[in-house]
């Protein structure tokens, strides 16, 4: 939602910590059960429509969350205050059809599509959510697509993931093995195979085209159309305290049919399976 949301959201209406967040909080469900991120995100969008985006999206971030912008990662709440005042409830609308959640309970994720201004634009978010001390869920991240004018897909349904049943593994561990497993994938070609290894089954893809892609079939096509020449850099992520899901980010740069150069960002969430780490959401997008 807020980087497009906050990046699609600049765009539309012209609003101007490489450290790893670890969860190293929260018991273990006795049913794990995504409900809770899938309800933060409903209230969220519900919020939006009674008060500002400025205020919706500064009640709802988290105190360590992050920004993902052409000058480099910079704190939420310091990011949104830079953002006018304005009178806007309602200006954007979203909800949930995919969303997963951590065996701790205290990690998750929610993506679905988003429309601007009465259905004059669309966009896809994604966005990272981190249980908080005081048992409420606040956002860590959300970074979604740039804004279009195809609309995105109408259906309310939410897909979730399943809860990983791996033994579950100490964070700094598990923070370890993904950063690996980030970095690795930065420096395959985007149409090796051993690239597209790295994605779950029911992975969904977005930003780097139209609308969102689901499923490793039609995920393979989309990877082996991405421009031969990106690079993506990690700068950082977090793990949940089971060590089963995890999230990474970082810079992406390639150039378009036209040989222009493009900079932007990536986002990823990952699940820790039998086979090792798997990207459930990924968004490539220009900044």
């Amino acid at each position: 939602m807020a980087c497009i949301r906050l990046g699609g959201l600049v765009a539309v209406v012209a609003v101007a910590l490489s450290a790893p967040a670890m969860a190293d909080t929260g018991e273990r469900l006795t049913a794990p059960s995504a409900f809770p991120v899938i309800a933060a995100e409903n209230a969220f969008a519900r919020r939006h429509q009674e008060i500002s985006v400025k205020e919706t999206f500064l009640e709802y971030s988290a105190p360590d969350g992050i920004a993902l912008t052409k000058e480099g990662v910079k704190n939420i709440k310091e990011f949104i205050g830079t953002w006018p005042d304005s009178a806007d409830a309602g200006f954007i609308k979203w909800w949930p059809t995919m969303a997963g959640i951590a065996q701790s309970g205290d990690l998750g994720f929610t993506t679905g599509p988003a429309s601007y201004g009465g259905d004059k634009a669309y966009s896809e978010y994604f966005t990272v959510w981190k249980k908080q001390p005081d048992g409420n869920w606040k956002w860590l991240l959300d970074q979604g697509t740039k804004p279009r004018k195809l609309a995105s897909e109408t259906t309310t349904d939410v897909f979730t993931v399943p809860v990983s049943k791996v033994k579950r593994m100490k964070a700094k561990k598990a923070w370890a093995m993904l950063q690996d497993e980030d970095k690795a994938l930065s420096v395959l070609p985007v149409a090796d195979a051993k690239a597209a290894a790295h994605y779950a089954p029911e992975v969904r893809l977005l930003g780097y085209q139209a609308p969102a892609v689901n499923g490793i079939e039609a995920a393979r096509t989309v990877l082996a159309g991405r421009a031969a020449d990106l690079k993506t850099e990690h700068q950082g992520g977090g793990v949940s305290a089971a060590g089963d899901l995890g999230y990474t980010y970082g810079t992406a740069n390639w150039s378009d049919d036209k040989g222009t150069a493009k900079q932007g960002f990536y986002l990823r969430v990952w699940q820790r399976r039998e086979n090792g780490w798997l990207i459930l959401v990924e968004n490539v997008s220009p900044f």
